[in-house]
Order: C-alpha cells, then sequence, then structure tokens
C-alpha cells in the first residue's frame, strides 16, 4: 500500500462533500471552497494506490493554527493514513512558525492525537435551535463596519482572523449584525446558509456585558424563522451556554478541544467560534 499526501484543491471540492457528508458535518460545497482559498497551501488529500482515501487541512492566524477537516474513509482506516495527514499539517504549522496548535477532536479519536503531542483542553459543544419570528435586537451590518469589526476581533481574540471573516462577510454580506455604543464597536455576529442547519458564528462581544451576545444571538434567530441554527461554544465558557440556553439553544454533542505547542487560552470575548474547522 502507497500513502501519497497531495494537495487538496478546488477539483477536490466533491470528494471532500462525500466525506462531510458521509460525517452529517453539514457542509456545503462553498465551505470546502472557501477553506481551499483561504489556505491553499495548508488543505491536504491523502491518496492511497491511487484512490483518494481522507482530507486534513490547517488554517493559521499568526499565533495560531487549527487543524480540520481531518478525515479519513471508513475503510482505509487504521492504516497510518490520518497520521501522514496530521503531520502534512503539523509540518505546514512548522514552516509557518505558528508556536500552537488546536482541534476538535471527534469521534472518541483523542488517543490518536495525544501520541503526535496534543493535550485535552474541555468540551466544544454544538448547539441546536430553530429561526424564531421576532425583531432584530442588533444593527445590520454595513460594508463600512467592517474595518472596525475586524479591528475589533483582533482585539478582542488576540488574533488577526481578518482573511476568514472578510471571505464569511463576502459570501452572506446580508446576515451579518454589530452592535455600538457612541460609536464604537462592542459586539458582532455572523450567520450564513448551510446545509440542513445554518451556521451561528463568530458571535465576538464585551466579555463583560453577555447582553450585547445575548442581544446579537436573539436578532440571528429572529431572521431566520423556518430554518434550523447550529452554533459551536467553547466548554471554558459557561456564560456563553448560559445564553444561549436561555435563548432555546439545546446542546446536541460535543468534541474535545485538544492543543499542541505553546498554550494559547482563548478569549471570553468569543461567544460562539467562526466553526469548529475555523475556530
Amino acid at each position: 500500500m502507497t500513502i501519497e499526501i497531495r494537495p487538496f484543491t478546488l477539483a477536490d471540492v466533491p470528494f471532500g462533500m462525500l466525506l462531510t457528508d458521509a460525517e452529517e458535518w453539514y457542509h456545503v460545497p462553498a465551505d470546502w471552497a472557501r477553506l481551499v482559498r483561504l489556505e491553499p497551501e495548508g488543505a491536504f488529500k491523502a491518496v492511497v494506490d491511487g484512490i483518494p482515501a481522507g482530507t486534513a487541512a490547517i488554517l493559521a492566524f499568526d499565533r495560531l493554527g487549527w487543524i480540520h477537516s481531518m478525515i479519513v474513509q471508513r475503510e482505509f482506516r487504521g492504516q497510518g493514513i490520518g497520521e501522514a495527514l496530521l503531520r502534512a499539517c503539523l509540518d505546514f504549522a512548522d514552516r509557518r512558525g505558528v508556536p500552537c496548535v488546536k482541534l476538535d477532536s471527534v469521534g472518541g479519536v483523542e488517543r490518536f492525537y495525544a501520541r503526535q503531542g496534543f493535550v485535552e483542553e474541555y468540551p466544544s459543544w454544538r448547539l441546536l435551535a430553530d429561526g424564531r419570528p421576532g425583531t432584530p435586537k442588533a444593527a445590520r451590518m454595513r460594508p463600512e463596519d467592517h474595518a472596525d469589526v475586524l479591528a475589533f476581533d483582533r482585539a478582542s481574540t488576540g488574533l488577526d482572523r481578518g482573511r476568514a471573516l472578510r471571505a464569511l462577510l463576502a459570501d452572506d454580506p446580508d446576515r451579518a449584525f454589530v452592535v455600538r455604543e457612541r460609536g464604537r464597536v462592542r459586539g458582532y455576529l455572523l450567520l450564513r446558509r448551510g446545509e440542513r442547519r445554518d451556521p451561528v458564528g463568530p458571535c465576538v462581544a464585551d466579555p463583560d456585558d453577555p447582553g450585547v451576545a445575548a442581544d446579537l444571538l436573539a436578532s440571528a434567530l429572529a431572521i431566520s424563522e423556518g430554518r434550523r441554527l447550529r452554533m459551536c461554544v467553547g466548554g471554558y465558557h459557561n456564560v456563553a451556554l448560559r445564553i444561549a440556553e436561555d435563548l432555546g439553544f439545546e446542546r446536541a454533542d460535543h468534541s474535545t478541544r485538544m492543543s499542541r505547542g505553546t498554550p494559547f487560552e482563548e478569549s471570553r470575548a468569543c461567544y460562539a467560534m467562526i466553526s469548529a474547522e475555523k475556530g
């Protein structure tokens, strides 16, 4: 058996969809295409004797890298393919000089990642809710808000996530909210179309004023009548979990957040992740 690690390109999006559909990850082709465009050198495909067998990718935010989309087809598991894909991602992080790498371990494979130096941090929750009619409490984000929102995100998270946020805003510009007070951004939320569930996130807001996050999440629900929503919340953030549950979100399942390298503490301003694959 010969394992080759090749670049995952836009031509591989149908294969990526085959994998995420099998895992019920609710991706759409635009999600895969966006990930390839964001980090083309960090997306990988495993090929075994000429047959596509798995994927993995990494997205770098200066001091932090997120490994995501790590899937090996069931008939190829247990043959070292996952380790080869993970190594490709870690080598990418080393080349970029990224000191900390994180991921969400699903399917109870924590021991696999632990063998590669990852340590467990906390549960990473998926929460579900149905949209309901209402009046948004936050203002719709406008193009002239984008620069201030990106600056707010950078100051709040300690990371430059601008590439990912600009890509999301380009895809769904009309489903974004912002809260300002006296002209200053106090929080924002992005919502996009998904397969069966619309992903909510990121939601970044003043950690000392949870009411801002509550207004943003309520606004997402208010424009989503007849649609189902899904959001990812780090288990370290009990306030975010409480706000979401008070608004009708229910915990569905969780993965395990794991990290490797220099510790990086995630901000309590992050009430919801961008997504599990983008942190």
